[in-house]
């Protein structure tokens, strides 16, 4: 005699001699399969069965949804799983292999903000960003060239290279003490000291960057004095610049200085003879000055009109400077 069981269900179950019955029912035989995890039926509390106990596929041994951090790696889906969600450790809580660039900092890693630019707080080998490792840091670094090169471009604390900066840039500079100053051994331009460079240097009476010698200071950088073979054609003041200082002239018919001031020098013939035609105080010789040898008046009107040239000359010379400072 074959006795008759009953069971409830929720999925069709198989009761014997071909019968079947969803929900409560009741059956013959002992082929009756009892509710369990594992049995292929999903009964009540499972979330499902897939009547195995593998772990590594969508339903645990437990009938439980394979998710990240049950502990087990759901195989084609997961690289890893550590039963847990926390980052940090050999496993991420996205069920992934720690690597740089995953925005979870890891062991050996300083920083890892889980992009790919190397301008921000973090580079893309997961280190934090230094002066020095070709990577310019936006809003900290001017620069960055990878060395410790501070002749080039780019200079310690990756900064741009400039004049004043105490750096020796080849190529540009012939010096850099590290300050603006003129007057020492390197000028504010970053050039090494030299007559005509318009800065009073040691050595020097005078510089006023300018080649002529008819001014306040001569291409020498000596201040002009009679018997130098220079006409001094300034007036009081004029063009001596750095150290020129000038000499107040005589008052004359005017001469180049315009406003009723006459040259300082009427000639310069860089010697000490009053037998010429140029004293030796600079004055040309004329009848009466009470010298003897003095030329004849053809000679004299000679060397007032090679003056007189001279003067107009440097009045233009004036006169185009003033202009180019107005522009």
């Amino acid at each position: 005699m074959v006795s008759s069981r009953c069971y409830l269900a929720l999925a069709p179950v198989a009761l014997g001699a071909g019968l079947w019955l969803i929900g409560y029912g009741c059956g013959g035989g002992d082929a009756a399969t009892l509710p369990a995890c594992g049995n292929g039926v999903q009964e009540p509390g499972e979330e499902c069965d897939d009547g195995n106990k593998d772990d590594t596929d969508g339903c645990t041994s437990a009938c439980k949804k394979a998710v990240c951090g049950d502990g087990f790696v759901q195989a084609g889906i997961e690289a890893c799983d550590d039963g847990n969600t926390e980052d940090g450790d050999a496993c991420t809580a996205t069920c992934a292999l720690p690597s740089c660039g995953d925005g979870a900092v890891q062991p050996g890693e300083e920083c890892d903000d889980g992009n790919q630019s190397n301008t921000d707080g973090c580079l893309t080998s997961c280190l934090k960003p230094t002066c020095g490792d070709g990577f310019v840091q936006a809003g900290v670094e001017e620069c960055d060239d990878a060395n410790a090169d501070n002749g080039d471009g780019c200079v310690a604390g990756c900064k741009m290279a400039k004049c004043g900066d105490g750096f020796v840039r080849k190529g540009v500079e012939a010096c850099d003490d590290g300050n603006s100053a003129d007057g020492d051994l390197c000028t504010s331009a970053c050039a090494l000291p030299s007559c005509g460079d318009g800065a009073l240097q040691p050595g020097e009476e005078c510089d006023d960057g300018n080649q002529s010698n008819n001014d306040d200071c001569l291409s020498t950088c000596l201040k002009p004095s009679c018997g130098d073979g220079f006409v001094h054609l300034s007036t009081g003041g004029g063009a001596g610049g750095a150290g020129g200082g000038g000499q107040e002239p005589p008052q004359g018919d005017g001469g180049a200085g315009g406003g009723g001031q006459g040259p300082l020098e009427e000639c310069d013939d860089a010697n000490a003879s009053n037998n010429d035609a140029c004293l030796n105080d600079c004055r040309l010789a004329a009848c009466g000055d009470g010298l003897r040898g003095g030329l004849r008046r053809r000679q004299r009107q000679e060397q007032r009109r090679l003056h007189e040239r001279v003067q107009a000359r440097e009045l233009r010379r004036r006169r185009g400077a003033a202009g180019r400072a107005v522009r």
